[in-house]
This record gives structure tokens, sequence and C-alpha cells, in this order.
């Protein structure tokens, strides 16, 4: 009977090792399963982490981008004449100037039509102009437009006879049409 006690007594402690086991080993894997979730996870945080500094690092090269993009906007516009330029008075002053240098004479000025850029902070200004003189004045007028500090571009220009005279008048007096456009920059 003894040996049948011990028997029992040694399928009791196989049964009881087997379920320790058991439970070790569920544990184990619970354990496992759970490490490998949290492996999963901080790959993920890792990846994000990853590409935030990516972001980051774009982030620092479009903030030097649009530094670059400031300091070469405000080179360009120093070019532009200033609103004050623009003025009809003071058009007609720079244009008498360069009429007295060139030897011809301004006859009449136009108002500017203002027209706004669409989307920018950016005003245009059209001139008409006529004047009158020589084919040699008005290269030198328009030297001096294209020459000046400021941008004022010659949009086009047409030359005629003054007057009504022969094919080959005996004056060599002209009368120029000149189109003129310009611009002025206010970010505000």
């Amino acid at each position: 009977m003894a040996k049948a006690g011990d028997k029992k007594l040694m399928v009791v402690l196989i049964i009881l090792f087997v379920v320790a086991f058991g439970v070790i080993v569920a544990l184990c894997y619970y354990r496992w399963n759970d490490n490998k979730k949290l492996e999963q996870e901080v790959d993920s945080i890792q990846a994000r982490i990853g590409k935030m500094e990516l972001i980051k690092a774009e982030i620092s090269d479009l903030r030097q981008e649009r530094r670059r993009s400031i300091e070469a906007i405000n080179d360009l516009t120093k070019i532009l004449p200033t609103e004050a330029e623009t003025s009809h008075s003071d058009l007609l002053e720079l244009l008498r100037q360069f009429a007295t240098a060139s030897g011809v004479s301004v006859t009449s000025l136009l108002r500017p039509t203002e027209v706004p850029e669409p989307g920018m902070p950016i005003m245009r200004y059209k001139y008409e102009i006529m004047v009158e003189g020589t084919f040699p004045q008005f290269v030198r007028f328009l030297n001096h437009i294209e020459r000046h500090e400021r941008f004022l571009k010659v949009d086009s220009f047409e030359v005629a006879n003054l007057g009504t005279g022969p094919i080959w008048p005996e004056t060599p007096e002209k009368k120029m049409r000149l189109r003129l456009t310009t611009y002025t920059y206010n970010p505000e």
C-alpha cells in the first residue's frame, strides 16, 4: 500500500509539477507576448520620432530658405520706385531731367494706370508719354530711362514724322509715343 500511496504522491507531484511548469510557461509566453507588443510600440515611437526629426530639419531648411527669399526680395525691390516717385508730378520732373539731358521735349504725360498684381503686394503703373526730337535725341532719352537707378521698363514706342510733310521732310524732328511700366512693392 505504501507503494500505492507513493505512486499517488508521485502522480500528484508530477501533476503539480506539470501544472506549475504549464503556469510558468504560460506566464513566460504572456510576458514574451507583452514584450513583443512593447517592442512594436517602441519601434513605432522611434519611427515617429525619426519622421519628426526629418520634419524638424525640413522646417529649419524652409526657414533658412524663407529668410534668403526675404533678403532677395528686399534687395530686388530696392530698384523699384517708391509710391512718391510714381506720382504724376515726380515722374514728369524726372522725365524733364532726362529730356533736358537728351535734348527732346516732353509734350505730354498721361496719368498712370494703376493695376494691382493679383495675390502679390505689387502695384503696376503704366504711363504714356509723348516727346519730340530727333532720332539721336530719342536714343539718348531712352538710354536715360533704361539706365535709371529705379526700374522703368519701356514697353513700346512709336516714332512718326512731325506734321504731314513730304516723304523726306526738311526737318529731322519726329514725335515719339512711349509706353512705360514701373512697379512699387508694399509688403504691408
